[in-house]
């Protein structure tokens, strides 16, 4: 199951994020232009933050040991990122498809992926106005994505933080 995540603003519509998930697998590619960042998380449990610096250095690539994908518990905010300026974001042009979300916020603005073991209401916060929450309910864990309008220079700050150990050799 795979599907894009777009932002959409007067200038057109700009893909962020690429979600895929396989039976075993869950990945999620930036499609930014000149940012091959990604994450996966596997169903033996081991997760990690993959960005064009920790290709080039692999001592500070970043892998977890996470409970296996098919027996996650809780929520967990496993992206956050700030739209800061109108920029070409990748040189695909594509079309959202059946399933695709798109978000019809311009930056500046603040996007958070979370994944949870069911369907969560997200309370409200003070900074987040002008919220756009879509879900992805047909897939476990359950994919959750806010968009925001960034107030006061308030940059995103992660929902729902958990603590994995880090994974060595």
């Amino acid at each position: 199951m795979k599907f894009t995540i777009y932002y959409k603003d007067d200038y057109g519509l700009h893909p962020l994020y690429e979600i895929n998930r396989t039976a075993t697998n869950f990945y999620i590619n930036s499609l930014r232009m000149n940012d091959r960042s990604h994450f996966s998380y596997h169903e033996s449990g081991v997760s990690s933050h993959k960005s064009p610096i920790s290709k080039k250095n692999p001592e500070v690539r970043v892998e977890k040991s996470r409970p296996p994908l098919s027996e996650f518990r809780g929520a967990e905010s496993i992206i956050t990122a700030n739209v800061l300026l109108n920029v070409l974001m990748s040189q695909k042009t594509r079309l959202p498809k059946t399933g695709d979300m798109v978000f019809a916020i311009g930056p500046p603005f603040a996007l958070e992926i979370i994944v949870s073991d069911n369907d969560i209401d997200l309370p409200p916060l003070s900074d987040r106005v002008t919220v756009d929450v879509q879900k992805r309910l047909d897939m476990k864990p359950v994919i959750i994505v806010e968009a925001y309008k960034l107030i006061n220079n308030t940059l995103c700050l992660s929902r729902f933080d958990q603590k994995h150990p880090i994974k060595f050799g």
